[in-house]
C-alpha cells in the first residue's frame, strides 16, 4: 500500500510547487483536485468539485509535475452533491464525469 494525500487539503499553487511540497512531505501518491492547482483555473462552486472542461496542456503539466517528483496520482476528485433537491446539480456532475 502507497500512502497519500488529497491535494485539496494543501494550499493552492502552481503544478511544480505542488507536488514538490507532496514530496518533501515523503508522500508517493495523491488524489488531484483541479482547485488546488493554479494552472486548471478552476474554482470549486461548494456543490460540483469537477471542472466543466479541462484543457489538455494543463493535464499534461500536472503529470509532468507530479512525474518529476515521482508522485502517482491515483485519483482525481469528483465531489458533488448526487442528493440535491435542485436536480441540476446530480446532472451537472454526471456530465462532468465524461470530462
Amino acid at each position: 500500500m502507497r500512502i497519500g494525500l488529497y491535494t485539496g487539503d494543501l494550499n493552492r499553487t502552481n503544478a511544480d510547487n505542488l507536488f514538490a511540497k507532496i514530496a518533501r512531505y515523503g508522500f508517493e501518491s495523491a488524489q488531484l483536485s483541479f482547485a488546488s492547482v493554479t494552472e486548471a483555473n478552476f474554482e470549486p462552486t461548494g456543490q460540483i468539485e469537477i471542472p466543466a472542461e479541462i484543457d489538455g496542456e494543463v493535464v499534461s503539466l500536472i503529470n509532468q509535475s507530479a512525474k518529476k517528483y515521482n508522485i502517482e496520482i491515483v485519483a482525481c476528485s469528483g465531489t458533488f452533491n448526487m442528493a440535491h433537491p435542485d436536480y441540476t446539480v446530480p446532472d451537472e456532475g454526471i456530465k462532468r464525469y465524461e470530462v
